[in-house]
């Protein structure tokens, strides 16, 4: 679980250079995914919604 996280979250910080960078704790693998995929799914097609509405304070997420 911890592997997959940080390569998540190392990739997200690639991605949030010069914007927001959301961090969220969640599982992604084992049986705990069932709750961490479908939230991190979600999460990102809301913030990709206030991407395209000029971000957060004209940042992006």
């Amino acid at each position: 679980m911890l592997a997959g996280f940080n390569i998540a979250h190392a990739h997200a910080h690639e991605e949030a250079e010069g914007g927001i960078m959301p961090v969220q704790p969640a599982a992604f693998t084992g049986s705990a995914a069932q709750i961490g995929v479908p939230f991190y799914q979600r999460a990102k097609v809301y913030f990709d919604q206030v991407n395209v509405q000029e971000g957060f304070a004209w940042q992006q997420i």
